[in-house]
């Protein structure tokens, strides 16, 4: 490694906290990506060290590990852009060193022209049941469907089981699992290949125990994302929380758990859309984290009373108008920091 990675990271120090360099090619201070301990101001869990000729930065807490470079993206874009420039530089001047980018954290794909994407066929699975968009008007899931404002287009994608049993059956790997008698509005999570992987149920019924209204059965191995086959991936893609959200939008998909699968997502072109709950500290963890990973985050402005996309919609909001807002109200790096710090005042 050459003296200009180390002035680097001696300035990338003056935008840590408790950062100090504890020996010889290794630095200390508390981890910009998860924030290290909310109870313990003092502890500093992130590192970053000489490994095998070149710097790494590792996370002892929330084990986020990238090389240097791509820690200086996600801190600082202008130092970075800076240690870019040097880069270059010192390698047309005839020394060794040769300028890179930070290695992505996510995966790119091959991005597939429009014309040429694998065609979605009703999973077999599936096969032989009809999508809600088939079932009369009076049919009581319909009717649950069009009572949550759930576009009429998106109703071809969605299915019905008189109960998740029946589902299960279909799947396989289930026998020993109990599941409740209530029918169930099925969500398949089918990825950018056209493969299912998953299938949710929410329960439809009165009293529905809130532990129990979903059920997510696993088809594939897989990150539980919905509608990974319907976006394009060279536009702004908007993750929200939950799958029935995500019909609202344009270019969306909804997770279907907690843990963010960060490398299935660009973050030059994706923005996180959580619940409006300010004052839920989960949620604020989540949105500094993804902010300090160099996406945007959506955060919602005081005139929105509204928990959830849903609940907006059928508050009156066109789903235009949430898709506009969404993408006004983004915003990556420092103003994130500053518009999240608001926020949850």
């Amino acid at each position: 490694m050459s003296w200009l990675d180390s002035k680097y990271i001696n300035l990338l120090g003056t935008h840590l906290t408790l950062f100090k360099k504890t020996r010889n090619d290794l630095w200390n201070f508390r981890c910009p990506i998860c924030g290290d301990s909310e109870k313990d101001r003092t502890k500093a869990r992130g590192y970053i060290f000489n490994y095998k000729g070149d710097y790494i930065y590792k996370c002892q807490n929330c084990g986020d590990a990238r090389p240097f470079s791509s820690l200086l993206y996600v801190v600082s874009n202008e130092l970075h852009k800076q240690y870019k420039m040097e880069c270059f530089k010192e390698n047309s001047g005839g020394k060794t060193r040769i300028a890179t980018k930070p290695k992505p954290e996510f995966k790119r794909r091959d991005r597939t022209p429009k014309a040429d994407k694998p065609k979605i066929r009703v999973p077999k699975q599936l096969d032989g049941m009809k999508p809600i968009s088939q079932l009369p008007d009076d049919h009581f899931m319909r009717q649950y469907a069009m009572g949550r404002g759930i576009p009429e287009k998106r109703l071809g994608g969605l299915f019905w089981a008189s109960n998740m049993r029946f589902i299960a059956d279909r799947i396989g790997g289930y026998e020993d699992t109990r599941f409740d008698k209530f029918p169930r509005l099925l969500l398949p999570f089918i990825n950018r290949d056209g493969v299912l992987t998953h299938i949710q149920g929410r329960a439809v019924g009165d009293n529905v125990p809130k532990g129990s209204r979903y059920y997510t059965l696993e088809v594939e191995e897989s990150p539980k994302v919905y509608g990974l086959h319907r976006i394009d991936d060279s536009k702004l893609v908007k993750v929200v929380e939950g799958p029935i959200d995500s019909l609202f939008l344009t270019n969306s998909v909804g997770m279907g758990g907690a843990d963010v699968p960060w490398h299935m997502f660009d973050p030059n072109n994706t923005v996180f859309v959580w619940d409006n709950e300010p004052r839920s500290k989960q949620i604020i963890k989540r949105m500094r984290d993804a902010a300090a990973r160099g996406y945007s985050v959506c955060v919602w402005g005081s005139g929105i009373n509204q928990k959830d996309i849903n609940d907006m919609v059928l508050n009156g909001r066109s789903a235009t108008w949430v898709d506009d807002y969404i993408t006004s109200h983004s915003f990556r790096g420092l103003k994130a920091k500053m518009a999240i710090a608001q926020y949850e005042v």
